[in-house]
């Protein structure tokens, strides 16, 4: 007992440390799962920041492209449109220069021409101008696109480094579901290594209980068959004498009978005195006789008393010995003992079935089921059937003792090892 009662203490205090130690690794987990909470989502925003800014330059950037391809449309166009004119403003000069009288008439057009080609020659400058304007922009524009992609690979490290944490933290999470299970689990096991000491200990008290009221059934049916025993020699001793009376009274009355008629013979044979004399003489010895007689029947009426007596012990020693043993208790002791057998094969299935990881509801339901019990014949078969109950009971809780011990060791060392 003291053994197990420190192993129990034992066993509380390091359930007591693990609940605490689970509970510390439960609440650092718990704050390390809102801070990254936090960090994801802080970081969640600022990549859709980062992809609308993104979304807008990207859309930015194919307009003023657009707007570039089709200034170099425009000036291509009008470069083409400059190099057909010089050549004809060039005749148009030379025109002029040899023969001012002839062309007199088309000087009006060719100063119209002139002003027209001016005009030109500063909307292609200014487009130049423009175009220039443009490619600086978009030279601005490529430096911020080339800023924001060495941005968008910075965050893009980011997020895969978060990624990594969020899946360790995840790892750490299924850790963490894994150690409630094994609490769980733990909490469980120990509720039924109680439940199971608990019917464990009162199998054995009901046994030893059965044990010792089975020795002092054995001691009192000892006793009360010895007692028996005595009785029925005593009672044949009496049978004997009262024989022995029944023969003496037999020839004491045969005796008197024929003294009665010897009286009777003499008494009309022997005349005056000597009848008288005889008469009295055979008075007196009937008389002694009749006393004789008296004695003998007061003898056998104290014998019959006796008898009596002893007949009335002895049918109330067989009424005690029938109610304090009989058929139907032993058939109830032998019911019991079954019951305490079945409650023990239950509890051996539940041992199996724990170590294999089973259910042990239906096996606890089946503690209470009825017991099919055999109809007893004799008191020798009821004695016989109930030891051999006894023994199998017996046999299959030192069986559970052992299998209990060992599977307290391995948790322990379980214990030991998580830790």
């Amino acid at each position: 007992m003291d053994e197990k009662e420190m192993l129990r203490m034992r066993s509380a205090r390091d359930k007591e440390r693990f609940s605490r130690d689970i509970g510390a690794v439960e609440a650092r987990l718990r704050q390390a799962k809102g801070a990254l909470e936090a960090k994801r989502s802080m970081v969640e925003a600022t990549v859709h920041e980062r992809d609308v800014k993104i979304e807008k330059l990207e859309k930015h950037v194919e307009m003023q492209s657009r707007l570039i391809e089709s200034y170099r449309k425009q000036s291509t166009n009008m470069y083409s449109t400059l190099l057909d004119a010089d050549p004809l403003k060039k005749l148009r000069r030379s025109c002029n220069q040899d023969d001012e009288d002839t062309c007199s008439t088309n000087s009006r057009s060719s100063s119209e021409n002139d002003q027209r080609v001016y005009a030109l020659e500063q909307q292609v400058s200014r487009l130049f101008g423009q175009l220039q304007e443009e490619r600086g922009a978009v030279d601005a524009l490529e430096q911020q696109i080339e800023l924001q992609k060495a941005v968008n690979t910075k965050l893009l490290k980011t997020v895969k480094s978060l990624k990594r944490k969020l899946q360790q933290e995840s790892e750490e999470n299924s850790m963490e579901h894994m150690l409630h299970d094994l609490q769980t689990r733990y909490r469980k096991v120990s509720l039924e290594q109680e439940t199971n000491t608990a019917a464990l200990e009162a199998a054995n008290s009901k046994i030893a209980r059965c044990l010792m009221e089975k020795e002092e059934l054995e001691a009192r049916i000892l006793g009360i068959s010895k007692q028996h025993q005595d009785d029925l020699n005593v009672i044949a001793a009496k049978n004997n004498e009262i024989q022995e009376l029944h023969k003496k009274i037999g020839k004491q009355e045969r005796y008197i009978a024929d003294l009665e008629a010897d009286y009777k013979t003499l008494g009309t044979m022997i005349p005056g005195k000597t009848q008288s004399t005889e008469a009295q003489h055979l008075q007196g010895q009937i008389a002694r006789k009749n006393e004789e007689l008296a004695a003998l029947e007061l003898e056998n009426k104290q014998l019959l008393r006796d008898l009596e007596v002893a007949r009335t012990i002895c049918s109330e020693d067989k009424a005690h010995t029938n109610l304090a043993f009989g058929l139907t208790d032993l058939d109830q002791i032998h019911t019991q003992a079954l019951r305490v057998e079945h409650k023990t094969q239950v509890i051996a299935s539940m041992v199996d079935s724990y170590e294999d990881g089973g259910d042990l509801h239906g096996l606890l339901l089946q503690l209470d089921d009825p017991v099919d019990t055999p109809i007893l014949t004799s008191i020798q078969e009821g004695k016989q059937q109930v030891l051999m109950s006894l023994l199998q009971s017996q046999s299959m809780l030192d069986n559970m003792s052992d299998r209990f011990a060992s599977t307290y060791a391995r948790a322990l060392g379980a214990q030991c090892a998580m830790q």
